[in-house]
């Protein structure tokens, strides 16, 4: 077969420009399309909202001086709609103030450029901001297979019905109490989220078991962790990957499956094995009753130092007594008829979290 036939060609990418100066549009739009672009263009704010959803552009550049809505009104717009939030926007003005460009960010621009632009120059910026956002939307395309994997596996579990939500809810609490920022707290919710990805590649004769594990089935299970770091290994987040691979990590350094303790236990990894541990433990499984609240609490108390971080221990309790049992896990777990199951209190290896 020829290789020219054997080769699709490449979809050419898509620019919307909107520009309330027709001259200055008709330069950008030569500028683009002889660069291999596809080019659409609107004058006013309003056409370039009703151009967004019928050409569905790969990078939109607004002047600030549109007709009608001005282009921070329209970026703005763009950025609130969620189908959107996503897609590059550009501010670009002729005035070189300070504090139209800050309004520009506020507004959520991915860029702002002062003119003139060299052709050059201007040819670079669009092709890095569409690189960017091909590479976001690659990212936020696998992360939501993921997660809808972990949704899946945790469906496989009665028992375990909204359990990764509530331990990404604790993990954050604790996170935030700790003074993590916004994008780590992002990080850990996510992390969280896919914390027991691994557990497809689980029988559900071992997942599922009333009682308790033999050798070669612990070792099964407990490979769930680094099945999971595989899976998750295309996201490219290291805070994700150390999360999913090292929640079951002992800071006395008995866990597994690297043997870590202390502090060489990244910290996310830390949050999440208290997080995961209390809500295990108030939680029915196959193999074991739930416990109380408080009783979680004295188990994780005890435990400070040996299976968690004596000082994220001590801030979780300090948070959970000073709080109250959420509604929604109690309407998660509600009490079910069920063959006998294990008693809370087992030794080393066969405690529920």
């Amino acid at each position: 077969m020829d290789s020219d036939q054997s080769q699709k060609p490449r979809p050419r990418q898509k620019i919307l420009i909107g520009d309330g100066a027709e001259e200055n549009l008709g330069l950008l739009k030569a500028v683009f399309c002889m660069a291999g672009y596809d080019v659409a263009t609107a004058v006013a704010g309003d056409e370039v909202l009703l151009q967004v959803g019928l050409e569905n552009p790969d990078l939109v550049i607004l002047d600030v001086a549109l007709r009608g809505l001005d282009g921070f009104q329209v970026c703005a717009k763009l950025k609130s709609r969620e189908k959107h939030w996503g897609l590059p926007v550009v501010l670009m003005s002729s005035h070189h103030d300070a504090a139209e460009r800050i309004k520009g960010i506020e507004a959520g621009a991915n860029d702002f450029w002062r003119r003139p632009l060299h052709r050059a120059d201007l040819l670079a910026r669009a092709k890095a901001l569409l690189r960017a956002a091909h590479s976001r939307y690659n990212a936020s395309s696998v992360q939501h297979a993921i997660v809808a994997l972990a949704k899946a596996v945790e469906a496989r579990d009665p028992y375990t019905k909204g359990h990764t939500e509530r331990v990404a809810e604790l993990a954050v609490k604790l996170g935030s109490a700790i003074g993590l920022d916004e994008e780590a707290l992002g990080f850990l919710r996510q992390g969280a989220l896919l914390h027991d990805v691994g557990k497809v590649g689980i029988r559900d004769s071992i997942l599922l078991k009333i009682g308790p594990l033999d050798e070669q089935e612990k070792a099964a299970i407990q490979g769930h962790s680094e099945i999971g770091e595989n899976i998750c290994q295309p996201l490219r987040s290291k805070v994700i990957l150390e999360i999913v691979r090292s929640h079951h990590e002992r800071y006395d350094g008995t866990g597994y499956p690297d043997g870590l303790g202390g502090e060489a236990i990244p910290l996310a990894a830390r949050i999440m094995a208290i997080a995961d541990a209390y809500d295990a433990m108030t939680s029915n499984r196959p193999y074991h009753v739930s416990c109380s609240r408080v009783k979680a609490l004295q188990i994780i108390a005890g435990e400070s130092g040996k299976h968690f971080d004596p000082h994220l221990a001590a801030m979780f309790l300090s948070l959970m007594r000073s709080s109250t049992p959420s509604r929604r896990r109690q309407a998660d777990n509600p009490a079910r008829e069920q063959p006998p199951l294990l008693p809370l209190d087992l030794p080393g290896d066969q405690q529920p979290y």
